[in-house]
């Protein structure tokens, strides 16, 4: 989505690209702490009762890895075995245009 807005302002696209995959990281690195504070930490400090909700943050950083680490690790793997196997040319003039919008 953020790429289509992008495309829609006349951006740039290899900004907007590498703007989402260091989001994506950052999403993977900070949301288990992020989420521990909202749900357990938080409701403490407003005296809220924090038991109803039990999740560990293993619990959280598993599902954002599921849900944002293996789309990225895909899109990586994808680049690197192709331009590897064969070459930027064939890369970016076969498998880009299949997976382009």
């Amino acid at each position: 989505m953020v790429l289509i807005w992008n495309d829609l302002a006349c951006g740039d696209r290899e900004a907007a690209a590498l703007l989402v995959a260091i989001n994506s990281v950052f999403q993977i690195l900070a949301y288990a702490l992020l989420g521990s504070f909202y749900l357990q930490i938080l409701p403490g400090w407003l005296g809220l009762d924090s038991q109803a909700v039990q999740f560990s943050p293993w619990e959280i950083s598993n599902a954002v890895l599921i849900f944002l680490g293996l789309p990225l690790l895909a899109g990586a793997l994808t680049r690197w075995l192709g331009v590897g196997f064969k070459g930027i040319r064939w890369y970016e003039t076969r498998v880009l245009p299949r997976l382009s919008p």
